[in-house]
C-alpha cells in the first residue's frame, strides 16, 4: 500500500464532510495547511495524525488508513462504507417505534404526497432546522422542478470509488445548501454526479 492510496482517501473524506479546498479544512480545524496539503498530495504519511483526521472528517480510521473497514462502521446491509454513520438512511420496519400512526400522519400533514418515504436523519442540519434523529416525510416523485427553497434528498456518487452517499439539503438552483459542515460553501448541483430523489415534505420529532 502506497501513501498516495492513504492520501487519495483523505483527499475524499475531506470533500465528503463538506470542505470542497484543502484550505477550508485547514482554516476551520488550525492545521498547518503546508503540512496538510502534504499529506494530501502523497509527499508525506501521516500515520501520526490519521486518528485526528479521521475525528474531523467523521471516518472511520481502519479506512482511511487501510481502506479496510472495521466490523463497527459496517452497515446492516452488509456494504461497506468509510463514513461512519450516513447522513440520511431509509426507516426499515420495527427500526424505531412511534406513538402515531406514521401513514396517517403524512396524510394529513403532505396530503399532496400519494407515495410518501420515511428516513431518518442522523446528523443535525441547523440551516434547516433539523436535528438528529428527526424523521422526514418524503416525496420520492417530486415535481420535475421542485421550487427554490425545498428541501430535497440527493444522492451524490463519488465518480473516482463509485461510492454514492444520500443526504438532505435546500436547493436553490442550481446550488445546493445546507451542509453540516462549519462555513461550507453552497454546491452547485452536477446532474453527472447527483441526482435528486425526493421532496422533504414534512418532519417528525418525538421527544419521548
Amino acid at each position: 500500500m502506497t501513501d498516495l492510496d492513504q492520501a487519495e482517501r483523505l483527499r475524499l473524506a475531506r470533500r465528503r464532510a463538506g470542505f470542497r479546498e484543502a484550505s477550508d479544512a485547514t482554516e476551520r480545524f488550525g492545521w498547518k495547511y503546508p503540512t496538510y496539503a502534504a499529506h494530501e498530495n502523497g509527499s508525506r504519511g501521516f500515520k501520526s495524525r490519521a486518528a485526528e483526521y479521521a475525528r474531523a472528517f467523521k471516518v472511520d480510521l481502519s479506512w482511511l488508513l487501510t481502506g479496510q473497514v472495521a466490523p463497527a462502521a459496517r452497515e446492516t446491509d452488509g456494504r461497506v462504507t468509510g463514513m461512519t454513520e450516513p447522513e440520511v438512511q431509509a426507516l426499515r420496519p420495527g427500526q424505531k417505534h412511534y406513538p402515531i400512526d406514521l401513514d396517517h400522519a403524512a396524510r394529513i400533514l403532505a396530503p399532496e404526497s400519494s407515495r410518501p418515504a420515511f428516513f431518518l436523519l442522523s446528523r443535525d442540519l441547523p440551516e434547516m432546522s433539523l436535528r438528529s434523529g428527526d424523521l422526514l416525510v418524503c416525496d420520492l416523485h417530486p415535481p420535475t422542478d421542485p421550487g427554490p427553497g425545498s428541501i430535497v434528498l440527493v444522492q451524490i456518487v463519488d465518480e473516482a470509488t463509485g461510492a454514492a452517499e444520500t443526504v438532505a439539503r435546500r436547493l436553490y438552483p442550481p446550488y445546493l445548501t445546507g451542509d453540516p459542515a462549519h462555513n461550507a460553501r453552497p454546491l452547485r448541483f452536477d446532474p453527472v454526479s447527483m441526482s435528486i430523489m425526493g421532496r422533504v415534505v414534512a418532519s417528525f420529532r418525538y421527544c419521548g
